[in-house]
């Protein structure tokens, strides 16, 4: 018997990262952003997600307009 679980059974489905798909849809660069806005934060000792979510509404504050459904960044 061996002690490995199965893996054959299981299908990885890798999806766009939501951050990402909300700044390619306000036509900012995901990897920029990332490294420019949300890294610092997180090497002040921030969060992850709350880097990122934070650094997302500051962005949208920058912009003058509100992330909502219907309207991202």
């Amino acid at each position: 018997m061996s002690t490995h679980p199965a893996t054959s059974d299981r299908i990885t489905v890798l999806r766009p990262d939501t951050v990402d798909a909300l700044l390619s849809s306000s036509e900012i660069d995901a990897l920029e952003f990332r490294q420019k806005q949300i890294r610092p934060l997180i090497d002040k000792g921030w969060d992850k997600i709350l880097a990122r979510f934070y650094a997302l509404i500051a962005e949208s504050k920058r912009k003058g307009n509100k992330i909502t459904q219907d309207k991202p960044c």
